[in-house]
């Protein structure tokens, strides 16, 4: 993504990455059920927004304006070259006070563009670092897709100025559903333009913020000691009852951070900063512990069980249940769950989801029980002697499907998908170059059978989808062959 970043939305990244190699299968799901249900860019890439101080010392233009003019298509799509066109209400740096209007591009050219309605109004942190003509990505003007209209008074061979507001921009609408939470963003940018600010290094030690990723809401950490290396030599904090540590009055200028604690490694190990004066650095350290949880998983006959998924998840003392993390036993049938904290955890196998013709169980707790058993975890505590048994597998079953154009011409590499009752993907196969596909599923259970493909699109979409209507197939025993009609396009990307 070309985009200006934090210090801490850089490590955040790596946090995240770290923690998602435990999860590559549910990314692949969703990343198919994206395809299949063309989902809104916007949905896939939320961003924590940090306070605005923090985004200050990046920022080329920082203003407040409405909403006058897009071109977003409205499609969801983000190979599209998109144009936001902002009114200038108030400025706080980078723009002369003739400047009236600003052209922003949300980041069209990734995934995770942002989406800006025409009259609604924006706190805008901007960077000018977008070469508006050789940048090679789907936000050229004069790039390979095709060309949008121009807006009005938009001189392609004379191109104004446009500035690069996405995702993670840090912009913020305000509005008065949003006041509360803009109000101190907008009052501190008043004074820093007044030249009333103090520079500040400021955060939170977070129990493992990883943990339960994402939409997870981590404890704060306490006691854990916090130093500050820069001008003026070393200073120290310790993280209050909320977490929180801060460094005041500081001189502008480049810092080092790091944070300890006894039984605990910190991550990230180190933070540099360069904080602008009288603007802020702002850092969240996860306060990471060694404990795992290990053993062995064995089938219905005693035999150990390679490629079983498992699932941690620890149940916190208010009685919520955090996910932990997925691993897969490896060809030994064994597991490991690694970097854990102290707690009471479950490990289970489709305790989070239905099963599927790969993981065909019905949903199982350590040791082996339909009901949620507690394994207890100290700090920092190996536990090797787990064995989890699992049930019976469910009986499968596998069905003929055969999908074709509206001439009767077969569809050939067409995805073929089998839906549960309540739309969710439960298994994917393409079918040949005939157009056929055998689809495996679980015996007595219902499900709706669909298929799509993938076509060349027009101008700034590259592809949309032809879909069919969807099959209804039993629970009962059924032995025929399911058509398939694929007989529209629509949606894309």
């Amino acid at each position: 993504m070309l985009e200006p970043v934090s210090q801490k939305s850089s490590n955040r990244t790596q946090t995240r990455l770290a923690r998602l190699k435990t999860i590559d299968r549910d990314c692949a799901w969703l990343l198919l059920g994206a395809l299949a249900t063309f989902a809104q860019p916007t949905a896939a890439c939320e961003c924590n927004l940090d306070p605005a101080c923090s985004y200050i010392g990046w920022s080329d233009i920082i203003f407040v304006g409405k909403v006058t003019y897009s071109n977003d298509d409205g499609s969801g799509t983000f190979v599209q070259a998109t144009l936001i066109r902002f009114e200038v209400e108030e400025r706080f740096k980078g723009l002369a006070p003739d400047v009236r209007e600003v052209w922003v591009d949300p980041g069209s050219f990734t995934s995770c563009y942002a989406t800006y309605p025409v009259g609604k109004r924006y706190l805008v942190f901007a960077s000018s670092k977008l070469d508006f003509h050789n940048l090679v990505a789907m936000t050229i003007v004069n790039g390979p897709r095709g060309l949008k209209p121009p807006p009005p008074g938009f001189d392609r061979s004379h191109p104004p100025t446009v500035f690069l507001a996405n995702e993670c921009s840090g912009t913020r609408e305000v509005s008065a559903n949003t006041e509360y939470f803009v109000a101190g963003d907008l009052a501190f940018l008043r004074a820093w333009k007044r030249g009333e600010t103090n520079t500040r290094v400021y955060g939170h030690v977070l129990d493992d913020s990883m943990y339960g990723w994402p939409g997870t809401n981590p404890a704060a950490f306490r006691g854990a000691k916090v130093t500050l290396t820069g001008a003026g030599g070393k200073q120290s904090a310790v993280s209050d009852d909320k977490g929180d540590f801060s460094f005041d009055g500081l001189a502008g200028g480049h810092y080092s951070l790091d944070a300890a604690m006894e039984g605990y490694r910190v991550f990230p190990p180190a933070i540099d900063l360069d904080v602008a004066p009288g603007t802020c650095g702002y850092i969240d350290f996860d306060m990471v512990a060694a404990g795992t949880l290990e053993g062995i998983v064995k089938d219905h006959r005693g035999r150990t069980a390679p490629r079983i998924e498992l699932v941690a998840r620890r149940q916190l003392p208010s009685g919520y249940v955090q996910f932990i993390a997925h691993v897969m036993t490896d060809k030994k049938g064994a597991f490991r769950f690694a970097d854990l904290p102290s707690g009471d955890f479950q490990i289970g196998v489709n305790i989070d989801r239905r099963p599927t013709a790969d993981m065909p169980y019905v949903a199982s707790y350590y040791p082996g029980k339909p009901e949620p058993a507690l394994i207890h975890l100290d700090l920092n505590e190996h536990r090797k002697d787990l064995t989890f048994n699992l049930p019976p597998p469910l009986k499968t079953r596998t069905i003929s499907v055969r999908v074709t154009w509206t001439d009767l011409t077969p569809a050939a590499k067409a995805i073929v998908e089998a839906r549960y009752v309540d739309g969710g993907v439960a298994e994917l196969v393409q079918a040949d170059t005939s157009g056929h596909a055998r689809l495996v599923c679980l015996s007595g259970m219902p499900y709706q059978i669909d298929a799509f493909k993938w076509l060349p699109g027009r101008g700034s979409v590259s592809h949309v989808a032809a879909h069919s209507k969807p099959a209804n197939l039993p629970a009962e025993p059924w032995n025929g062959v399911i058509t398939l009609v694929l007989t529209k396009a629509y949606g894309g990307f």
